[in-house]
């Protein structure tokens, strides 16, 4: 079994509703389909946003 941990995340209502509304057509838990979609878009976005961040830091120097 996967070990999982509770994260509280504040999300606009638009996305919370977008959730609710995959969640009921796939019949799971919206926080089921906000982990998965973490889970699968998490290096990229940490890499874009580390890249992001070393261009800002190295504009400034």
């Amino acid at each position: 079994m996967t070990k999982t941990a509770v994260l509280s995340v504040r999300i606009p209502n638009e996305v919370r509703e977008k959730l609710e509304q995959y969640a009921e057509i796939l019949r799971i838990r919206p926080s089921a389909i906000a982990a998965l979609v973490l889970e699968d878009c998490i290096e990229y976005w940490v890499k874009q946003y580390s890249e992001n961040a070393l261009k800002k830091i190295w504009e400034n120097l």
